[in-house]
């Protein structure tokens, strides 16, 4: 009876990690869909712009062929209901057999967290406090997992003791320990070479123009931080209220500053709310871009009534997320002339119809070249008439690194801030 009532509390434990598993990885897997196909999300603490969630479920890590992980997560969960089943069922040859396959099965999901919690911490940098919860879960499962199969077959050799029969050998646990060991580190393996490409992607010929050249002309009004006649140029499609898009304008604004060879960055607009992005639903309006369409208008204003003064007032907009479109207005009066650029938020003037138009072609531009997600940055030289090499999403110091020495072949010089 006392072993009945312990198998019944490692069963019950094991329920328990397997409903707080399910639970928080679907809550991901609808957060990660709401987000990739309204705009919107936000719903769970901490997955908003610029958390800890949206970066690791965005990153290439937190997806398989486009797929978020959390849908597989989903689908190991399933497996193990059959196992469990198994495990506490009242016939001892199908409990026998249960118990023995529940560590084997729970070694995939102790191997993804192992996988996952060391490219958290090792890789982005974030840990996602949802899935490290799911982690959690899936290590005490195989623990638990473990205890039920010691369990079982104690008392199977027990059992066959007093039946007269022979007790199973060393060979068949080995076998056991090998399959779940087996399982885990094809599991490590897959994870490893099958998630989303890390590396630069190289992109086919004509798709990304640089700003300036044949292939485009230039927009309607300039956008550009750092000298125009630069030979290395940056293409970036951003939106001020983005905190990936300001982290990797930091990053850009590093490399300008420190690197002894010009660099150009021509910066495009790309808001992430409906009112003037019809790509996003309302629901974006609601959650932290709500003030992304004018912000964008303001600093093309900007742009429109002294172009030289669009740098420094992109810099204050990024470093300073959060504030009202009234005092990024009163921010850019102070900065160039009030009336110009009262005259170019008016739609109704020349001035503004300018600003609408040059908005109007960055959201074209970024629609032909199908962004999902911003920041993308595009970079190449004024003698090519494209860009040939891309990064989108979470832009790191290395990845920038990376990306320079492949495009220029040159190292960026980029020094790591203390």
């Amino acid at each position: 009876m006392a072993e009945a009532g312990g198998r019944g509390k490692l069963l019950a434990g094991l329920w328990a990690c397997w409903v707080v598993g399910v639970a928080l990885s679907a809550a991901l897997a609808w957060e990660h869909h709401k987000r990739s196909h309204t705009g919107g999300g936000a719903g769970l603490p901490g997955c908003g712009a610029g958390g800890a969630c949206e970066k690791v479920l965005d990153s290439p890590y937190g997806k398989l062929g486009g797929i978020s992980v959390t849908w597989f997560a989903l689908g190991y969960y399933a497996l193990l209901v059959p196992v469990l089943w198994w495990a506490g069922s009242t016939r001892p040859a199908r409990q026998f057999v249960g118990s023995l396959a529940l560590p084997v099965v729970a070694a995939l999901g102790l191997a993804t967290a192992g996988w996952s919690m060391s490219v958290m911490v090792g890789k982005l940098h974030q840990v996602c406090p949802y899935c490290a919860v799911v982690h959690l879960a899936n290590t005490l499962f195989f623990l638990l997992s473990g205890a039920v199969a010691q369990q079982a077959w104690l008392n199977n050799q027990q059992q066959r003791q007093q039946q007269g029969l022979t007790p199973l050998g060393a060979k068949m646990l080995a076998a056991v320990v090998g399959l779940g060991l087996g399982l885990a580190v094809w599991q490590i393996t897959f994870l490893s070479v099958f998630h989303d490409p890390v590396d630069l992607k190289l992109i086919a010929s004509g798709q990304a123009p640089l700003i300036g050249t044949t292939a485009d002309p230039g927009p309607v009004l300039w956008t550009i931080e750092g000298p125009q006649s630069a030979s290395r140029r940056v293409l970036m499609f951003a939106c001020f209220t983005c905190e990936n898009c300001r982290e990797a304008h930091d990053l850009l604004r590093e490399i300008r500053h420190q690197s002894p060879e010009p660099l150009r960055v021509d910066l495009r607009m790309v808001p992430l709310a409906s009112p003037c992005n019809p790509q996003f639903t309302v629901e974006s309006t609601e959650n932290e871009h709500k003030y992304a369409c004018a912000l964008a208008r303001i600093a093309l204003a900007v742009a429109e009534v002294e172009a030289d003064k669009f740098g420094e007032f992109a810099e204050w907009l990024f470093e300073h997320q959060g504030q009202t479109p009234f005092e990024a207005e009163t921010e850019a009066v102070r900065r160039v002339d009030g009336q110009k650029f009262r005259e170019a938020l008016d739609s109704s003037t020349e001035a503004g119809r300018r600003v609408d138009a040059r908005l109007a072609a960055d959201l074209r531009l970024s629609e032909t070249l199908g962004l999902e997600r911003v920041p993308q940055i595009y970079v190449g030289r004024p003698g090519s008439p494209t860009a040939d090499r891309m990064l989108s999403g979470v832009i790191t110091r290395e990845k920038l690194q990376e990306l320079f020495q492949s495009a220029f072949d040159e190292p960026v010089g980029l020094q790591q801030v203390p």
